[in-house]
């Protein structure tokens, strides 16, 4: 995981760092979210927590998408 810059802030903590991991997994490479991560993301996160975070996820990923087919609110481009 890199944040903006390639860097990955020392602050973070262990349920942030998952979070954001699950974030970029879900967006990126959905496959890539196996059993093992459930497993630790169950670790740090209730099951009601992984379901508002699947959802939030899925929304700013949808929305994200309209917003680029629209070509609306591009202020904020995404830095790949």
């Amino acid at each position: 995981m890199q944040i903006i810059g390639g860097i990955t802030p020392k602050s973070l903590t262990q349920r942030e760092e998952l979070a954001i991991n699950f974030a970029e997994r879900f967006s990126l490479s959905p496959a890539n979210l196996n059993q093992d991560f459930f497993n630790d993301l169950r670790n740090h996160f209730a099951d009601r927590e992984i379901v508002e975070l699947s959802g939030y996820c899925a929304f700013c990923l949808g929305i994200g998408r309209v917003y680029k087919v629209l070509e609306i609110a591009n202020e904020c481009p995404v830095i790949h």
